[in-house]
């Protein structure tokens, strides 16, 4: 039963005595009684969080007895260049709809401000960003998109402009699109892109030469995969952390959700991608289309054989497993670079990244070109 409208709120941190409140809360929200911190904490006992130095701050707002907001925090660490630094990742930002459009999320922020030192959330709402705006976040942009299709015909039939968020494109384009949706347009131009695709992998596959990309269900060992995140961070001006740990922790916690395409010269490991199976066909924004993911990375852009190697594995897994397209998110120019002659083709991104640094605290650049942000941070594949 919900409090009274004019019942006193009253915001802080929550703790193990607030997980009767947090059950119906989250029975409120989801129709679960198992609140995000539990079901996080049981997935990721193994193997054990990196940043356990870090706290991992929980803030709600009570409407008298009732929990009516809820703003939880992810333990990480973020690298400026130069040094790494203590931070954590916004997420489960939520407000009982009864209670929303009003001051509960900006008391929400502001208390969780008060519990964390450097931040960073990932955001795709315009309201949810000018509120954090407001305490203090620097909004560093949308994250780029590069799609890579798979399936032409399917694609050119659903692409729908306004479905798709493909309305920043040009005039001319966007008419374009329309007619290739044309169905006797859309089998011709299918036929023709799919042999000019198989064309491209072939004419690629002799640029990597020398590399070897392998599908597996787990990642490789820690200590590899921190050597290529080693000589991989000198190059960036932010990133949060792909030590092989993180990596460990971040995407074997779900077993069978993620794969990882392993990319090796010599039998050295110079490379890593998480890619995820399409999850949901429902989803109003694909228009019915199967979408993988490359979720995350570990690879030294300069190493153009390597990432050659990689991404056309990526291409091959995402014909395997049946789907229409894989996207790739990634603020790195010099990735996006790589990855367009292989047929990834850059669209809109939607994900904003924003931080917040007090000051000393990281030396945060003014833009993202060089920085190493993907889908993965902030659990954003979920977005």
């Amino acid at each position: 039963m919900s409090e009274p409208a004019n019942a006193p709120l009253r915001a802080g941190p929550l703790s193990a005595d607030d997980q009767p409140a947090l059950r119906a809360f989250y029975r409120a929200v989801w129709g679960s009684g198992d609140s995000e911190e539990e079901q996080d904490d049981e997935a990721k006992t193994q193997p054990p969080c990196p940043f356990t130095s870090t706290p991992r701050p929980v803030v709600g707002v009570y409407s008298g007895t009732e929990l009516i907001g809820h703003l939880g925090s992810i333990p990480t660490e973020i690298w400026d260049g130069e040094r790494s630094a203590p931070a954590h990742w916004l997420k489960g930002f939520m407000v009982l709809e009864p209670y929303r459009n009003g001051p509960i999320g900006y008391q929400l922020v502001k208390e969780m401000m008060k519990q964390v030192g450097v931040a960073g959330v990932m955001t795709v709402a315009p309201a949810a960003r000018r509120l954090f705006q407001v305490v203090g976040f620097k909004d560093l942009g949308a994250v780029p998109n590069y799609i890579t299709v798979i399936r032409p015909g399917r694609i050119l039939r659903a692409l729908d402009v306004q479905r798709l968020g493909l309305t920043a494109l040009p005039r001319p384009l966007r008419s374009l699109l329309k007619i290739a949706r044309w169905p006797p347009a859309a089998w011709a131009g299918g036929i023709l892109g799919a042999a000019g695709l198989s064309l491209l992998d072939g004419v690629n596959r002799l640029r990597g030469l020398g590399v070897q990309a392998r599908l597996t269900a787990t990642p490789p060992p820690m200590a590899e995969i921190d050597a290529v995140w080693q000589k991989l961070r000198p190059q960036l001006n932010l990133a949060p952390s792909r030590s092989g740990p993180y990596m460990h922790w971040r995407y074997t916690s779900s077993p069978g959700r993620y794969e990882f395409i392993e990319i090796r010269r010599r039998g050295a490991l110079v490379g890593l991608l998480v890619i995820r199976r399409p999850e949901r066909v429902d989803d109003p924004r694909l228009a019915g289309l199967r979408l993988g993911l490359v979720v995350d990375l570990v690879l030294d852009p300069t190493d153009r054989a390597a990432g050659i190697a990689g991404f056309l594995a990526a291409r091959r897994w995402g014909k395997k497993t049946g789907c229409d397209a894989v996207l790739l998110t990634l603020s790195h120019l010099g990735v996006g670079r790589l990855v367009k002659p292989l047929g990834f083709v850059k669209i809109p991104g939607n994900v904003h990244f924003m931080l917040r640094a007090p000051a000393g605290a990281l030396s945060a650049p003014t833009d993202t070109g060089r920085s190493w942000l993907t889908r993965g941070d902030a659990w954003g594949d979920d977005i």
